[in-house]
């Protein structure tokens, strides 16, 4: 199974109203765990307590990272990740830009192709204008869907072939994207 959504360019997009865009706090820890391993195939006992540190060192201010989710109701739809230029000393030996990265969006699959997760990253986008005049996003030449969305709200690929420190390309070429904000 692919970890990525596949890609339907002729599928209509099935809305949904009453979604909720908000910052993710501790919380959340477990709903946001249950889309990872959904998605990676991973350990709830070992990524809930990893998502729950992250959650709290934002909660307790740190400047440099932010996780948003896409909550109706009570539940958790999906989660999307930010993280800024103070998070990258480890990147910099991998010639990426240094600056604010969208650094993945997850839906849960009972609710992809509802235009989830381009509203969840128009509001981390939102947030960011605050912060920075662009944003870097990084992708598998093979996840077309996280391409045409991203494209479809302004980003440009500005290079082929990059590495990231813990990224595994699936597909082999991994892609570099900017959106200039101002």
């Amino acid at each position: 199974m692919s970890r990525f959504a596949p890609y339907r360019p002729q599928q209509k997009s099935r809305g949904l109203t009453g979604v909720v865009y908000r910052h993710a706090h501790p919380d959340d820890a477990e709903a946001i765990a249950d889309i990872d391993v959904e998605r990676n195939r991973d350990s709830l006992e070992r990524i809930v307590p990893l998502i729950r540190a992250e959650l709290r060192a934002i909660a307790d201010g740190d400047p440099n990272r932010a996780t948003f989710v896409a909550q109706l109701e009570d539940e958790i739809l999906a989660y999307g990740r930010c993280g800024g230029p103070d998070r990258m000393d480890r990147w910099e030996r991998h010639d990426l830009p240094r600056g604010w990265y969208l650094t993945g969006v997850t839906v849960a699959s009972a609710h992809r192709r509802r235009g989830i997760a381009r509203d969840l990253t128009l509001h981390r986008l939102q947030w960011l204008r605050e912060r920075t005049d662009s944003v870097y996003y990084f992708a598998a030449a093979v996840n077309r869907a996280s391409i045409r969305l991203h494209e479809g709200l302004g980003f440009r690929e500005i290079r082929r072939g990059i590495t990231a420190p813990g990224v595994d390309f699936t597909g082999g070429t991994g892609l570099l994207f900017e959106c200039q904000l101002g």
